[in-house]
C-alpha cells in the first residue's frame, strides 16, 4: 500500500535552505572533541542544560569517562535551542521560538537549515517550565545529511510524523491514527512504535512516497506488562549489532521503582532478551544507542544507561545504570549544577 504525504508547506520559504559553514567555529579543546568523535556507535557525553551566572542556560557536554563537563561550547546562535537528535556527528538543533530546525556538525562546523514551515504546522506541543512550547520530540536521519538519499524524520507530539530532505524545500507529513511512542531508521526503513505496542515499517526509497513494508500487531505479539504492580511503561527502539530491540522501562508503585525488559525482533515476533553480552545500551527519549562495552572506560557491559528526569528523579543524579544480570541500579553522580528542564541527549 502506497501513500503520498500531504505537503505541509504552502507558503514561501522564510529561511535559506542548504548547507553553509558557521561564521563562528565551535569552541572546544581537541581532547574533548576526540572523546565524542568515535562515530555514531559510540557514546562519550550526555548533553545537559547548565545554569549560568547571567540567568541564562547553555547546553553542556558531560563526559562519561572523566565524570565532569567537557570544555565544548556551542555557538551563541543556538543558545536557547534544544537538541532533538544526533547521528554521525550531526546534532539536530530545534528553536521553538524561531520555528526552526538546523543540522549542526560538531566537527566540520557545517550546517543545514531545514524548511521553516514545519513547527508552525504541528497542532500539539509540550509546554516547558519557562512557558515555551516544544512541538518536536525526536528527529532521526536515515544517513548523513551530506548524502543525496538522506531523509530527515521528525516525531512531533501525539500523532504526527514529518519528513524532508536536507536540501529540500518542503515537508511531507504522515498523520497516523495512533499515538507514536518512538521512531528509528533500521534496515533503511523507518520503524514506528505506538503506545499499544504496534510496530509499523515504512519504506521511503521512493521519497516522498511511502510503502508500508511491515506491520507487527500487538494482538499477535504483545509487549505485555510483567504484572499488575507496573503502573506505567515507556518503550524505546534501538538498533543493536544489526538487531532491532525494544526496551521497556517499567515503573511501579509511586513510579520511582524502575526495572527494564529487553526484546528483539525476530521475523514477526518479539523475543525476550536476558543478557546484552558485551554490549551496553544508552536509552533516552531523543536518542537510544547500543555500544560494545569491552575496553570502554567506565562503561559496563550488560547494562542499560538511562537518564532520570522529573517524576523518577531521586537525588542529584541525571544518569543511572541498570544491570541486566542482578537488576540493580547504580546512580552516576553529576556534581556540577545542571538542569533537567529539557530532555538530556546521549552524544
Amino acid at each position: 500500500m502506497e501513500t503520498a504525504f500531504p505537503n505541509l508547506d504552502s507558503e514561501p520559504m522564510r529561511c535559506p535552505i542548504g548547507s553553509r559553514r558557521l561564521q563562528r567555529p565551535l569552541d572546544h579543546k581537541e581532547e574533548d572533541m576526540e572523546a565524542c568523535s568515535n562515530g555514531d556507535k559510540e557514546v562519550g557525553h550526555l548533553l545537559l542544560l547548565r545554569p549560568r551566572p547571567t540567568n541564562m542556560e547553555d547546553l553542556g557536554f558531560f563526559s562519561l569517562s572523566q565524570r565532569n563537563f567537557a570544555d565544548i561550547k556551542l555557538p551563541r546562535a543556538f543558545r536557547g535551542s534544544r537538541c532533538c537528535g544526533y547521528s554521525d556527528g550531526w546534532m539536530v538543533m530545534v528553536s521553538d521560538k524561531e520555528f526552526s530546525i538546523t543540522l549542526l556538525n560538531l566537527f566540520s562546523n557545517e550546517q543545514f537549515n531545514l524548511p521553516s514551515s514545519l513547527l508552525s504546522r504541528f497542532h500539539y506541543g509540550a509546554k516547558f517550565a519557562d512557558g515555551s512550547i516544544g512541538y518536536v520530540t525526536k528527529v532521526v536521519l536515515s544517513s548523513p545529511p551530506t548524502s543525496e538519499d538522506c531523509i530527515v524524520a521528525v516525531m512531533g507530539q501525539q500523532q504526527t510524523i514529518a519528513f524532508c530532505q536536507p536540501r529540500g524545500d518542503r515537508w511531507f507529513a504522515l498523520h497516523a491514527n495512533f499515538v507514536v511512542e518512538d521512531i528509528v531508521f533500521y534496515n533503511r526503513k523507518l520503524h514506528v512504535l505506538d503506545y499499544n505496542g504496534m510496530l509499523t515499517a515504512y519504506n521511503l526509497a521512493r521519497f516522498p512516497h511511502a510503502t508500508f513494508a511491515a506491520v507487527l500487531h500487538p494482538k499477535k505479539c504483545p509487549l505485555v506488562r510483567p504484572d499488575d504492580t507496573v503502573v506505567r511503561v515507556k518503550r524505546y527502539l534501538v538498533e543493536s549489532n544489526g538487531e532491532l530491540l525494544v526496551v521497556s522501562r517499567d515503573y511501579s508503585g509511586l513510579e520511582k521503582d524502575i526495572c527494564f525488559r529487553v526484546s528483539k525482533l525476530v521475523k514477526d515476533a518479539w523475543i525476550p532478551v536476558k543478557s546484552l553480552g558485551d554490549r551496553a545500551l544508552f536509552i533516552g527519549v531523543v536518542r537510544s544507542v547500543s555500544v560494545k562495552a569491552v575496553g570502554k572506560s567506565k562503561i559496563q557491559q550488560n547494562c542499560i544507561y538511562f537518564t532520570r528526569k522529573l517524576i523518577d528523579l531521586s537525588g542529584p543524579h541525571a544518569i543511572a545504570a541498570y544491570c541486566m544480570e542482578d537488576k540493580s541500579i547504580e546512580p552516576i553522580p553529576i556534581r556540577d549544577q545542571h538542569s533537567l528542564r529539557i530532555e538530556p541527549v546521549w552524544i
